[in-house]
């Protein structure tokens, strides 16, 4: 897919193996950490940027066809025509790297059910919440003794389903209840 603008919030298509952003003139690109790059890195995607503009004629004139990208190092995109019908073309497809994840996540457990609703930094682990929230405590063993680190809490997994499952939208007051008992 060869695009001119990408704003960092769109979502890869179904069955893109690559993404070609082409900005020969504004340099203006979607940071690693954008939602389309994350998602790009998810399904095995490549996202790409063209800032020579001898490159991104090139590459326009072959708009329509089967492209064959290969990284040649951090700075160069090699792309040439190539067959439709060969395999190194179906090989990478987005969307059986998806269905093959949608599988792998339907065997993943739910976690246990948590024992306190609101955990400090300090007892942070893998079984209660997610990665970002154990890089913190991770974190906060590593940095120097100067360096503040906010005081941090967090929600462990399946409280909001708890918390959901006790509201009603009839006005029923057992969520003001829970609230209240747990501060």
């Amino acid at each position: 897919m060869i695009v001119n603008r990408i704003t960092g919030e769109e979502e890869v298509p179904s069955n893109v193996q690559a993404i070609v952003l082409l900005s020969p003139h504004t340099g203006d690109h979607p940071d690693v950490l954008a939602h389309v790059s994350v998602r790009a890195r998810n399904l095995k995607v490549m996202l790409a940027v063209l800032y020579d503009e001898d490159k991104c004629n090139e590459i326009l004139e072959l708009d329509g066809k089967h492209i064959l990208l290969q990284t040649e190092s951090s700075d160069n995109v090699k792309f040439e025509e190539h067959s439709p019908h060969a395999l190194i073309t179906r090989r990478g497809s987005s969307m059986m790297i998806l269905s093959s994840a949608i599988e792998a996540a339907s065997e993943i457990k739910p976690p246990p059910i948590f024992e306190k609703p609101v955990i400090p930094l300090v007892e942070f682990t893998k079984v209660s919440m997610g990665n970002k929230s154990n890089n913190l405590r991770i974190m906060k063993d590593k940095i120097p003794s100067w360096v503040n680190l906010p005081d941090s809490i967090c929600l462990p997994f399946q409280m909001m389903e708890y918390t959901l499952k006790h509201c009603d939208p009839k006005g029923d007051n057992r969520i003001h209840r829970l609230i209240k008992r747990l501060s």
